[in-house]
C-alpha cells in the first residue's frame, strides 16, 4: 500500500528579480556616474591583480638559483657529455657542408640585368598595343 505525499497548498516562493536584488544592495538608487565609477574601480582592482601576478612571473626568471628553486628555462637542455667545443665543431661542419654556388656580386649584377630586360619587354608590349 502506497503512502500519499503531503501536498503543499501554496506555490514555492518567487525568485527575486534583477531589480529586486539591486534594490536590496542599494545599487538601484545610484546614479549613472556612480555606477560607472564603481565598475571602473572594480576593473582597476582586477587589472592591478593581473599586473602583480605577471610581474611576479617575470621576476622568477631573474631569481638566483639558491633562493627559490630553478628558474624556468626556455632553452633546450644540452645532452650529457657535450662540451662547448664539440657543439662549435658540429656547427662548423654543418655550415661547410653546404657549398655556395655564387658570390654576392654576381647575384646583384644578375638582378639588375633581369630588371633591365623586363623594362624593355614592357616597352615593346606597349608599342605593339598602340600600333593596333
Amino acid at each position: 500500500i502506497r503512502q500519499k505525499k503531503e501536498y503543499p497548498p501554496f506555490p514555492p516562493p518567487q525568485m527575486p528579480s534583477k531589480v529586486d536584488l539591486q534594490i536590496e544592495s542599494g545599487e538601484y538608487f545610484l546614479n549613472q556616474r556612480q555606477k560607472k565609477a564603481k565598475t571602473f574601480e572594480e576593473k582597476q582592482e582586477r587589472q592591478a591583480r593581473r599586473t602583480e601576478e605577471s610581474k611576479r612571473r617575470r621576476e622568477e626568471a631573474f631569481r638566483p638559483p639558491g633562493e627559490g628553486g630553478d628558474p624556468p628555462s626556455t632553452k633546450k637542455a644540452k645532452p650529457d657529455g657535450e662540451s662547448l667545443s664539440d657543439v662549435v665543431k658540429s656547427l662548423k661542419s654543418k655550415g661547410s657542408s653546404k657549398p655556395r654556388d655564387r658570390d654576392a656580386a654576381g647575384d646583384v649584377s644578375e638582378y639588375f640585368a633581369d630588371a633591365k630586360s623586363e623594362k624593355k619587354k614592357k616597352k615593346k608590349e606597349k608599342k605593339k598595343k598602340k600600333e593596333k
